[in-house]
């Protein structure tokens, strides 16, 4: 139950944040879907099974690969569903506490929130570096997809 609830807010504040961005309006619950979808698969990770940076780095690679898939099927920029979407991953809680540990002259503290919030966003970056590119995990079934439905619907439009 708390895993549902985790990714209703999840996707809503992924929401939110396209919203921020000035994303289109029909593209809205898509931003949202990924970064609930991302985060959840985060979630699990880190909670159950105590693999945070597995979880950071799998959920990214649902965001990208659903960022990919809605870029090609809406003919939008992939960056317009990932950045809203990354967010709840983004470990800024551990960034935040870093820079309080330092305020407080607790170093020990500082340097190993600041590792694990770095080793994090290290995760996160290696699997966009990975996915979003179009060099490893190509939709050519896709795109061959779309433009035979152009073509015929261009032929529909022709006839009538």
């Amino acid at each position: 139950m708390i895993v549902l609830i985790e990714a209703f807010c999840a996707f809503f504040a992924c929401f939110f944040f396209a919203i921020l961005y000035n994303t289109p309006k029909k593209e809205l619950p898509y931003c949202g879907l990924s970064g609930a979808v991302g985060y959840t698969v985060y979630y699990i990770f880190s909670r159950y099974f105590n693999l945070s940076l597995l979880g950071a780095f799998t959920g990214t690679a649902c965001i990208c690969i659903m960022a990919k898939y809605y870029s090609i099927e809406h003919k939008m920029p992939k960056l317009l569903y990932v950045l809203p979407a990354i967010y709840p991953i983004v470990p800024g809680a551990g960034i935040y506490y870093a820079l309080h540990d330092i305020m407080i002259n607790d170093y020990a503290a500082a340097t190993n929130e600041a590792f694990i919030a770095f080793k994090t966003v290290g995760a996160v970056v290696v699997a966009m570096l990975i996915i979003l590119p179009d060099q490893f995990f190509k939709f050519e079934w896709l795109i061959e997809r779309n433009k035979i439905l152009d073509a015929l619907k261009a032929e529909n439009e022709d006839e009538d």
